[in-house]
């Protein structure tokens, strides 16, 4: 076999296994490229995505992380201004992460989201920076929107700031 046909067949060789080892990373960057669009895809009227991050670092397969990775998920939004002033309500048959239950939203102001002593918001303010974090703390304590926390999970509906939020703390 002449050394041409060699070094073809290892350049072909080199390049599936980079495409193989590579696939679950092009996977887990779309994921979360996509996630808050698909949150709010029909819930909410929203402008631009501000943040979107569904999986935690090396959450995904084929990584084994022995119990999960412990951090922050999030599907942010800009508000249209001609977005309803009600909080949302979505299908029930929807995936649990992406049900919003009109019957328990609070009004806010909700929930200080810090991430100073024991609020647990700390990963959240790290992966998303602090000016979106921000807005998103002046979302949970501006009167004229809706909050709703079920577990590690935050919901945020402010019409008042033009913010939607789902966040998620923990594995």
């Amino acid at each position: 076999m002449p050394a041409k046909w060699i070094a073809i067949t290892f350049a072909v060789l080199l390049g599936l296994i980079a495409f193989l080892v590579s696939a679950p990373y092009v996977k887990v960057t779309l994921d979360n490229w996509l996630y808050a669009s698909s949150v709010f895809m029909n819930v909410v009227r929203y402008d631009r995505v501000i943040a979107s991050r569904r999986w935690h670092p090396l959450e995904f397969p084929p990584l084994p992380t022995f119990g999960g990775t412990y951090g922050c998920t999030y599907a942010i939004v800009e508000l249209s201004p001609d977005a309803e002033r009600d909080p949302p309500r979505s299908e029930e048959r929807r995936h649990w992460a992406y049900v919003f239950r009109r019957d328990t939203w609070k009004p806010t102001p909700g929930p200080e989201v810090t991430y100073t002593g024991d609020s647990g918001w700390i990963e959240c303010r790290i992966a998303l920076g602090q000016s979106v974090f921000d807005r998103v703390a002046t979302a949970s304590t501006t009167p004229g929107g809706f909050w709703d926390q079920r577990g590690d999970t935050l919901f945020l509906y402010s019409p008042s700031t033009g913010l939607a939020a789902r966040m998620r703390q923990g594995e």
